[in-house]
């Protein structure tokens, strides 16, 4: 498998992604976070390498690039639960941007 392509996320963004997208697509990523299309179409091939090596059946066709939310915070190790404390302590003191 190809090497993980790097995203720096803060708290409230990848707390956003989560809970607003039940997929993601390379558009959504280029909406979040800002990527290029290349990179963003080069996660979603990573995460599909993933799905595939783990013996999961693809969410959709191979002409259509999305994943699940939750494989894509599996693949980059993101546990939400620690997420959504974190997201809550920011918003609690006034912090969450």
């Amino acid at each position: 498998m190809a090497r993980v392509p790097r995203i720096n996320a803060d708290t409230m963004t990848l707390f956003r992604l989560y809970y607003q997208y039940e997929t993601v697509s390379s558009k959504d990523l280029q909406e979040v976070f800002g990527f290029s299309r290349s990179k963003c179409a080069y996660i979603i091939r990573y995460v599909r390498e993933y799905m595939a090596e783990k013996g999961m059946k693809p969410y959709a066709p191979p002409t259509v690039v999305i994943v699940p939310t939750n494989i894509l915070f599996e693949v980059y190790g993101w546990d939400i639960e620690q997420i959504t404390r974190k997201a809550r302590v920011l918003q609690k003191n006034g912090l969450a941007g």
